[in-house]
């Protein structure tokens, strides 16, 4: 399936429906006697609808392949895919869409589902490219392809702060079982066990600090040629720990680059955890 195919999917899948609610709404369809079993009339109630929708999108179809266009396919890419690609493919964009990613993981929405795609469309072709180059040995010819060194997935410097400066049994004892899974990128039992949603102490570190130094210090340091360009790979280490998934997409200068960042990270969650674990011990006190 073709880029643009997969953009236009979602609209002609909503136009469809649409068509399919207005037809019901106004009673547009074939209606069979009540001693019809459900099963049977359902699929003569579709007919209308669906003969409407078939024949109009056959009407659309027919006059976009007279224009150069080509197809709605490529209409709908012109309209909302090219424009939302020259905006968000920059860091600038790129930072914007991380945040609102673990913006919506704070709301308790799983916020790679919904970014994830958005993310994957504007800079999957920059990847590639990189990736090609790369396989054939040539100059990576993209500087920026939406990347950034990686720490996890989202909770693991977190943890690594907790299990330094917690004191709280709870913290303690959710911050151990959730290690191991967050090392192989699975975050969920530190997002909900701590809690990390909807939990206002970590909103600052974790929606704002990490990706905000995550992505403007690899290109600091891309630009200073101290980190070299992203070759495309580091995508498949997605569930493999953070390090070698730098050391995959950077090379040696990402493995380093990588601690220590990861690093600054855990430091910089030390007073959020520190806060929380404060309100922890107070209650359990207050059990005891």
């Amino acid at each position: 399936m073709e880029r643009t195919e997969f953009c236009a999917g979602k609209e002609l899948a909503f136009a469809v429906g649409l068509i399919f609610m207005l037809c019901d709404k106004y009673n547009i369809v074939i209606k069979l006697p009540e001693q019809v079993p459900p099963m049977v009339s359902a699929q003569f109630t579709s007919l209308i609808p669906g003969a409407i929708a078939m024949i109009l999108f056959a009407i659309i179809g027919k006059f976009f392949a007279g224009t150069e266009l080509g197809s709605f396919h490529q209409l709908i890419y012109t309209i909302v895919s090219a424009p939302l690609k020259s905006l968000g493919s920059n860091i600038f964009g790129y930072w914007i869409l991380l945040m609102v990613l673990y913006a919506l993981w704070f709301c308790g929405i799983h916020g790679g589902m919904t970014a994830g795609p958005i993310i994957m469309m504007l800079f999957m072709q920059l990847q590639m490219e990189n990736m090609a180059a790369y396989q054939a040995g040539q100059p990576l010819p993209h500087m920026f392809v939406g990347d950034q060194l990686s720490y996890g997935t989202g909770s693991l410097p977190m943890i690594i702060a907790a299990l330094r400066f917690c004191k709280a049994e709870s913290n303690k004892s959710i911050t151990r079982l959730s290690f191991l899974p967050a090392l192989f990128g699975v975050d969920e039992p530190a997002y909900f066990g701590m809690p990390m949603i909807l939990n206002p102490l970590f909103f600052i570190p974790w929606v704002i600090l990490s990706p905000t130094i995550s992505i403007f210090f690899t290109h600091i340091l891309k630009m200073l040629h101290l980190l070299s360009y992203a070759n495309g790979t580091g995508g498949n280490a997605s569930n493999l720990p953070f390090f070698v998934g730098n050391l995959m997409s950077y090379g040696i200068s990402g493995l380093i680059w990588g601690i220590v960042q990861f690093v600054l990270l855990v430091l910089c969650y030390v007073p959020f955890v520190k806060a929380y674990d404060k309100q922890m011990l107070e209650k359990e006190k207050e059990i005891a």
